[in-house]
């Protein structure tokens, strides 16, 4: 009976043993690495910025044909995945890292090193957002954060709370704080707001990991309303104009959170001068047109004329983020009651 348990014990051992190890080649996997070795700069982005239909070949094209450096562009998926990856897997090297939030820059400061820069690129970037920011994180692109919702399906509201309260039998879609930078974002509207999230129970909210998956669900018209981008709208207004027509935001004259998109080079980098140029190159104008055009976002840099459905926007009035760091602290706690909630 005893030698019976001593092999039962060990075949679990193997077969969890096994499992692990495949997890582990699995999630090895996760990121492209082919090419790691060569000599091309390294830039590790969201997916929506490396995707055939985004701007990241157009761009890296451009950079060659400008400074003759190839560029290797290395997709790890939501940009809230950025860090964790780094993180995570010492191994991975960038020269590059794409895609930033603000709400992001602690853990990258405390868990990674980063180079230096230039200071003359701060120099070129838009005074009401350059003022948030300095080395080593540049801001690329920008854009307000809302609600954007079907007004033949809900009501609209003059603030947020209202929004959410009024609407409250109809599918609004949103984003995981823990793994989407738009839905860590949204936990710190909430939060700057200082909104009871308890109240809100009971309301039809579809929550999902990224903000492609919740996108995906309003243009499938699984929800009415979706927390995203004001920059979102432009999309529907250029491409589906009869869609766009029933198309609403949500302002809230409290003000709105903003996502600004941020690169940096990081200190493990390899062609560290030719990171410096890739992110100056990121900010001349054409290159700021190319990125407000593909992914819908508001340049960084003044003197980008603002055409199509860019010219309809909106102004809406920006919250701060003086309190960031009291958020980021209770993150995790805040995370669970995000969830609970929602």
């Amino acid at each position: 009976m005893k030698s019976k348990i001593v092999l039962t014990v060990a075949t679990l051992t193997i077969i969890v043993g096994a499992v692990v190890f495949g997890k582990f080649v699995l999630e090895s996997r996760s990121i492209d690495r082919s090419g790691f070795e060569n000599n091309k700069l390294k830039v590790l982005s969201y997916a929506t910025f490396v995707s055939s239909f985004g701007p990241g070949p157009e761009v890296a094209r451009q950079f060659k044909a400008k400074y003759g450096v190839d560029v290797e562009l290395v997709n790890v998926g939501d940009s809230g995945l950025l860090i964790q990856k780094l993180k995570e897997d010492p191994s991975i090297y960038a020269d590059v890292v794409l895609g930033l939030d603000p709400l992001m820059v602690m853990d990258a400061q405390t868990f990674l090193g980063w180079k230096e820069i230039n200071e003359n690129i701060y120099k070129k970037i838009i005074p009401e957002i350059r003022k948030d920011f300095e080395s080593p994180f540049v801001p690329i692109t920008w854009s307000p954060m809302t609600f954007i919702y079907r007004k033949s399906k809900m009501k609209s509201a003059n603030s947020l709370e209202e929004f959410l309260k009024i609407n409250s039998t109809s599918v609004v879609s949103l984003q995981d704080p823990r793994f989407s930078t738009p839905g860590l974002e949204l936990d710190y509207w909430f939060f700057y707001l200082n909104m009871n999230l308890s109240k809100l129970k009971g309301g039809q909210f579809r929550v999902s990991p990224s903000w492609s998956q919740s996108y995906g669900l309003f243009k499938r018209q699984v929800a009415q309303a979706v927390f995203t981008y004001l920059t979102s709208i432009v999309f529907h207004w250029e491409n589906d104009a009869d869609a766009g027509k029933d198309l609403d935001v949500l302002i809230d004259k409290k003000g709105h959170a903003y996502q600004v998109e941020l690169a940096g080079v990081l200190d493990r980098c390899r062609r560290c001068e030719d990171a410096q140029k890739f992110i100056d190159f990121l900010l001349e104008p054409k290159i700021q047109q190319l990125l407000m055009k593909k992914n819908y976002m508001l340049p960084a840099v003044p003197g980008v004329e603002r055409v199509g459905g860019f010219e309809k926007l909106p102004e809406v009035k920006l919250i701060d983020y003086k309190n960031s760091n009291e958020f980021l602290k209770a993150r995790e706690l805040r995370a669970k009651q995000f969830l609970e909630t929602f």
